[in-house]
């Protein structure tokens, strides 16, 4: 099970505009002791849930919580009062106060194959993603600071099959394949971004990225959409437990 909780607030001062690392404290804070160490711990790329928080066209901010698999989904779900309620921001000594407006929504990694893989599947081959907050994605060493198209697909490749029980979909052979047929068409106002993290920063990107899928069959097409899709869930490269790698698809 996929689960997406997303929900509003306004502060009493300007805030910065990303705020994940913040709003992962509260989130930890509010769970229990064993399964807040199971969420803090391990890979960041690789943590059962995505957590971004940043401001909205209408200067209200968005928290979109989305657990991974069902018992983070159970757990998240047990704690919404204490997650979704008016706080005292310590770090800029300011209240938030959570607007009438919440949204929840679900779906799994089953439902999320079966769309893409019917037979009513009309084959795209064109997809837009908004990096909303800061995205990097981190190889040999260092973090990259524009989009590449197979550590994309990687990383969403990666997510997948850890947090998926019944459907794995990595294969060398068809990652190669699928690597080669993803590729980026235009860029639309894409900037270096950072993000505060814990005492320091990363820097990402941001802005949108119009892709051209070139696919030879029709099951590279299916799974390059699937995995696209799957990233409004998941977030792309490392740190989405903290507020990085938030993205919107459109296909276009």
């Amino acid at each position: 099970m996929i689960t997406k909780y997303r929900a509003y607030f306004k502060s009493e001062i300007k805030l910065p505009p990303y705020l994940g690392a913040i709003f992962q404290s509260i989130l930890l804070e509010a769970i229990n002791l064993e399964l807040a160490h199971e969420l803090h711990d391990g890979e960041h790329s690789l943590r059962p849930y995505h957590s971004a928080v940043y401001l909205s066209k209408d200067n209200e901010y968005i928290w979109d919580l989305i657990a991974l698999n069902e018992n983070i989904s159970d757990a998240f779900h047990s704690k919404l009062s204490s997650l979704f309620k008016d706080h005292y921001l310590k770090t800029f000594d300011t209240k938030i106060k959570y607007l009438d407006k919440y949204e929840c929504s679900k779906t799994s990694h089953a439902e999320l194959f079966k769309k893409f893989y019917s037979s009513d599947f009309q084959e795209n081959d064109r997809v837009s993603i908004k990096f909303i907050t800061p995205t990097t994605i981190k190889t040999e060493g260092r973090y990259l600071h524009y989009p590449r198209e197979d550590l994309i697909l990687f990383s969403l490749l990666k997510k997948w099959d850890s947090f998926s029980d019944e459907i794995k979909l990595f294969d060398k052979d068809l990652y190669e394949t699928i690597s080669s047929s993803l590729l980026v068409s235009s860029i639309v106002n894409l900037k270096s971004q950072f993000i505060n993290v814990d005492k320091g920063k990363v820097s990402g990107f941001i802005g949108q990225v119009n892709f051209k899928i070139k696919a030879k069959t029709r099951q590279i097409n299916q799974l390059i959409n699937l995995l696209l899709e799957f990233s409004n869930y998941s977030g792309i490269g490392i740190k989405t437990a903290i507020g990085m790698g938030k993205v919107e698809t459109i296909s276009n």
